[in-house]
């Protein structure tokens, strides 16, 4: 074997050799114009020699080969990736296609997957042919298409052409010796595909002798194609040992013992419809910070597509296995992204059988939220819901093990991130005194020391990876008025070009029309245009920079596909469901149109109902095109192939460098796309040269291509302190001046940012309040102040100097000026713990205490009244005036003219059609207003009423409950309880609690149960809706979906006669005869005549039949956890 030190040596010279980067630059440069259609006129000096590349190819490969060999599994992965990029520029476009480029084409994507690029491997091999049954089988392995790979390799074994005796006597030894091969790589591959579904390390064994004994013979007889391809199948077969999730998870976890929570993890991810066997390089380096007993967490930060989610189920998985009656707390910033995750989790955690927490709302906590949260092992929320619980019930938090923070850069000046922080601060310093860890995750968050330190204690719990599955490039669309041409970077350097890619033509004309007409006439038409012709490679994301643009550009794709195929959809259920939601909410119901031609649009103007929908839709179809504001760049774990922005600007100011990347990071779906295109559109301005064209492009290309140049997140604390010191800085006074003020909650001196400063400052009262009323010895006394500060995010970062002239001491004195005024402001006040309990601002509470009583008086009015749906409208008009009245309370929405038919409409369950909001106003009213604040107030005020001992628990129930009702637009806690077991539509849950009048639901009752209840009562529901029908059609639909996957259970049973040995089994039926078939297909034995019924199982992956040694019987053995058996 070659030495390392050798080994070095040659990777080196091969690295640094002019000749060799040179030719493998040119290969690259002239696979990019080729793949992207670049007219041949435009590189005809450019010429590659492809044997030449072939051959340093093969060379890098076996630099990987040899380095596996010796372990380094770093350079190893590196050197096959090299090699495979440059067998794959040769040999994977069609028009370069030569007699042997099948046969590359099958190393390179072999040799992916040794470097453990599973993505690359995948795509790269379905551009080739398969033109021998060993190129079918690995292109189906390589493919994950296991079950026709394991139902062909069955055929093969029960062949006469693939018998011993016959091929041991064939006359023809060549092609003896050929199926020798092919036979034992497919019972390889099936002893490889056995142990993904079951564990069984012995499998891996019998795959590697095989294989083994093929590389010596493939040596002897000197059949060198076949040697290098049994080679990489070895190499890869090693390569579980440091990939797959057996041996990686089961280093840490117990995955032997049947039934274990593991186990069942593991399983739900292998017999997934796509199945995950392995972990990615950017997961697997992770585990040993992730599962440590040491740290008190890790913060981590890894490109978008690169595993975040899964990192997060492994962290799970392990605090659960660890402490399984503590509690996983998951924060996600958006509504958004909560309702993404539940699903994602919740399907996945279901099969292992661990409860995922369903709540709703931004935030409130309601009662209906209680046992949720008792009963789930997992609770995702939003900060606000957090917060809200938080406040309401504390001993939740108590029996936390972990708390998963993503999109964790989202940290900084504005006014929900600060008080998101000051929360999180609060949060920590309760946690503290519990064992409970942190994990933060995100894509774009370059200094993961501070926060590591911030909430983990040690800068060094930090993990940060740049590898993701797929490549990524950057590039200009250069529109000059008359055509679109791209130019591609490496950072800030151009590697290659698309000259002309669109030009512009004239139109047809109109009779008698002289005006020329030309198409693309503008930038929106260019990029449109571009986005058209990029359609083949996959979806594309358009970003705009204002909501109206939406349309814009939906209406010229629209136009710009009048001669096209029409849009089919995938998934004919979640279709359904969205046309359902988009004709209930609209009038004219326009984004659904636009959508039947796969062209969707996302902003911040989309109802809720109609948001979800979208989302899940835009997951599971391939749209043509998303048009979106950067509503989508937050949260929503959405892969596309290319990401088009039409602008660099957001609200007229330039975004920033991490939010480009949010954005951009998009582009480049694992197992989709070998390469992500990430394009921002330049107008040429014909009014400026060329040179000042030039210049403002080539501030693009330096502020964003190069994503190491990514923005730090910063305290919103600490920009706070910062701001106060640019006031006295600008107003010739002094830092402790200000301070006084603050203090002594007078106005600070006006400037520009003045008012932000006060308003910001505004979001840390409550939670200051609240760790006054839990650390202050004598409620008055500051001294904990320095104690809980000194370690927070703002007092980290300042110490580094992070902002110039801000100091730690500056931190510690301003937050003591702040809660001195705070406490002067409630002074008198002998229980002011109840302002905190009501989760809003301070200030806030302060006003509705001053209303408190009158509230009061109206809730025991309506008391007295029948309760009826009228008496809540009145109430809420009632309630809605007086907080209207208040000066820290917008007023705006009870002074629109339609304000009392919205409210009357909206509390009763009115479709939105109907309600027909008609400006941006009424619209505010119903997203804003009475979804998300109004019911924020009446719940506070409901926790106020709570902490007052003067009032019963039912005075604040009735509050609580308006609030519920308000937020979701309907009449009765019971249409709630429909609406949030899955029925997206507020007319037909208001329309079925009707119906079910007579029936009490309970806090508690499960949504499965809620639905089975409306589908078998409706047949007796006289006048139900259209609407109605086609809801209860989508939920027996769903019901039927989940209903597939049940069998019956296969009593044990004995077998008469020889079965040689077989103590685990499949049942198949192959050529219209039963076999029994062990794992590794050494014994297949046909099966005798049997009034025992397999017909049930025998195609189904994950049943087996298990030798009971005390019985002496045959078990079934469900190793698949999505089959249910009755």
């Amino acid at each position: 074997m070659i030495s390392k030190e050798a080994l070095d040596n040659k990777y080196k010279a091969l690295e640094s050799s002019r000749r060799v980067q040179l030719a493998i630059s040119k290969a690259t440069a002239l696979f990019m114009f080729k793949a992207t259609h670049e007219p041949a006129k435009n590189y005809a000096n450019l010429s590659v020699d492809y044997d030449s590349i072939n051959h340093i190819g093969i060379e890098y490969i076996d630099l990987g080969c040899r380095y596996f060999a010796l372990e380094d599994y770093s350079l190893s992965s590196a050197c096959f990736t090299k090699g495979a990029e440059c067998l794959e520029t040769i040999h994977s476009l069609k028009e370069n296609e030569l007699s042997y480029s099948s046969y590359y084409g099958l190393l390179a994507s072999l040799a992916f997957y040794a470097g453990f690029q599973y993505s690359r491997s995948f795509i790269l091999i379905k551009k080739f042919e398969e033109e021998t049954p060993i190129a079918s089988l690995l292109s189906l392995f390589l493919k994950r298409n296991f079950s026709e790979l394991t139902g062909v390799v069955e055929e093969m074994v029960i062949s006469q052409r693939y018998d011993d005796n016959q091929l041991s006597q064939a006359d023809d030894i060549e092609e003896a010796c050929g199926k020798v091969f092919e036979i034992s790589i497919a019972k390889s591959l099936y002893s490889i595909i056995q142990y993904f579904y079951t564990g069984e390390d012995s499998l891996i064994d019998t795959a590697k002798e095989k294989l083994n004994a093929l590389l010596d013979i493939a040596k002897l007889e000197n059949l060198v194609d076949l040697w290098w391809i049994v080679r990489l199948i070895l190499i890869i077969v090693d390569g579980f040992t440091q990939s797959s999730l057996w041996n990686m998870l089961g280093a840490y976890m117990n995955l032997k013992e049947d039934n274990s929570l593991a186990r069942r993890y593991v399983l739900s991810l292998i017999y997934k419809q796509v199945p995950v066997t392995e972990l990615f390089l950017s997961q697997r380096a992770v585990l040993p910070q992730l599962f440590s007993t040491e740290q008190s967490g890790v913060i981590v930060s890894i490109p978008t597509s690169s595993g975040k989610t899964r990192i997060a189920e492994m962290a799970i998985l392990n605090t659960i296995i660890e402490n399984p009656e503590g509690k996983i707390l998951y924060i996600a910033p958006f509504r958004s992204l909560a309702y993404e995750i539940e699903n994602s989790l919740g399907d996945l955690f279901a099969a292992a059988k661990i409860r995922v927490s369903h709540l709703y709302g931004g935030s409130l906590f309601t009662s209906l939220d209680v046992e949720e949260i008792s009963e789930a092992n997992i609770v995702i929320a939003t900060p606000e819901k957090v917060k809200a619980i938080f406040r309401c019930q504390q001993d939740f938090f108590k029996d936390l093990s972990l708390v998963i923070m993503d999109e964790g850069h989202l940290l900084g000046g504005d006014k929900r991130q600060v008080g998101n922080e000051i929360f999180y601060e609060e949060l920590r310093n309760f946690l503290k005194d519990f064992e409970c860890k942190y994990l933060l995750l995100s894509a774009v968050l370059p200094n993961t020391d501070d926060l590591a330190k911030w909430l983990t204690d040690s800068a060094n719990n930090t993990y940060h990876t740049d590898w993701r599955p797929s490549k990524q490039i950057c590039g200009i669309l250069n529109w000059n008025g008359v055509s679109v041409s791209m130019d591609w970077y490496k950072g800030n350097v151009i590697s290659s070009f698309n000259r002309n890619f669109v030009v512009r033509y004239e139109l047809p004309r109109k009779p008698r029309e002289r005006t020329k007409h030309y198409y693309p006439k503008n930038k929106v038409e260019a990029i449109v245009e571009t986005a058209r012709k990029l359609e083949s490679l996959g979806s594309t994301l358009i970003y705009v920079p204002i909501k109206k643009s939406c349309s814009t550009y939906a209406k010229a794709y629209a136009k710009s596909l009048e001669a096209e195929q029409p849009y089919v959809f995938k998934d004919n259920l979640e279709h359904r469901i969205f046309e359902l939601v988009c004709k209930e909410t609209y009038s004219i119901p326009t984004i659904y149109d636009y959508a039947t031609k796969g062209i969707y649009y996302h902003n911040a103007d989309l109802f809720t109902d109609v948001r979800i929908t979208l989302e899940k839709l835009m997951q599971s179809e391939h749209p043509r095109v998303i048009i979106a504001t950067s509503t989508l760049s937050q949260g929503v774990n959405l892969g596309v192939s290319t990401v088009i922005l039409s602008s660099v600007y957001n609200d007229r100011k330039l975004i920033s460098n991490r939010d480009f990347w949010n954005l951009a990071g998009r582009a480049g779906r694992a197992f989709a796309d070998e390469e992500g295109k990430i394009l921002v559109a330049f107008e040429y301005d014909q009014k400026k040269t060329k040179r000042q064209n030039e210049r403002k492009k080539s501030y693009i290309i330096k502020d964003y291509f190069e994503n190491s140049n990514l923005d730090f997140v910063t305290s919103g604390l600490l920009v706070i302190v910062s701001s106060i010191h640019n006031i006295a800085v600008e107003t010739g006074t002094t830092f402790g001046h200000l301070l006084e003020l603050i203090a002594d909650n007078k106005p600070l001196p006006t400037i520009d940012n003045t008012t932000d400063v006060e308003s910001l400052m505004s979001e840390l009262d409550d939670c200051l309040l609240s760790m006054h009323g839990s650390y202050s010895e004598d409620k008055m006394s500051l001294n904990w102040i320095e104690d809980i500060f000194s370690k927070s995010l703002a007092y980290i970062q300042a110490s580094k100097g992070t902002i110039e002239n801000v100091t730690s001491d500056n931190v510690i004195s301003f937050v003591k000026s702040r809660v001195a005024g705070i406490l002067k402001r409630i002074e008198g006040r002998d229980n002011w713990e109840y302002l905190i309990q009501s989760g809003l601002p301070l200030q806030k509470s302060i006003d509705l205490d001053s209303i408190f009583v009158d509230i009061v008086k109206l809730v025991i009015d309506y008391r007295l009244s029948d309760k009826t749906i009228e008496d809540k409208v009145l109430l809420l008009k009632n309630i809605e005036t007086l907080i209207s009245n208040q000066p820290n309370f917008n007023d705006k929405y009870i002074g629109l003219e339609r304000i009392d038919e919205i409210r009357e409409k909206w509390l009763k369950g009115t479709p939105l059609c109907e309600i027909n909001p008609s400006d941006k106003d009424e619209i505010a009213a119903i997203q804003n207003y009475y979804s998300y604040e109004l019911p924020w107030f009446l719940n506070g005020m409901a926790s106020m009423v709570r902490a007052d001992e003067e009032y019963d628990e039912d005075m604040a129930n009735v509050l609580s409950e308006l609030a519920l009702l308000v937020e979701t637009g309907l009449p009765n806690k019971r249409a709630v309880k429909i609406y949030r077991s899955g029925v997206r539509s507020r007319a037909c849950a208001t329309e079925f609690s009707e119906h079910m009048s007579g029936i009490f639901f309970g806090e508690y009752y499960p949504s499965s149960s809620v639905k089975s209840e409306i589908i078998q009562l409706s047949p007796s529901w006289n006048n139900l809706s259209e609407r109605g029908k086609a809801w209860v059609e989508i939920l027996k639909a769903e019901r039927n979906i989940k209903q597939a996957n049940k069998i019956s259970s296969i009593s044990s049973f004995c077998i008469k006669g020889d079965m040689q040995g077989l103590t685990m089994f499949k049942v198949r039926t192959i050529d219209g005869e039963k076999y029994f078939i062990s794992l590794d297909l050494d014994k297949v034995i046909a099966m005798k005549p049997s009034t025992r019924d397999f017909s049930q199982v025998e195609h189904i992956k994950g049943i087996y039949f298990k030798h009971n040694s005390e019985s002496d019987e045959y078990d079934m053995l469900v190793l698949n956890p999505y089959i249910n058996v009755k």
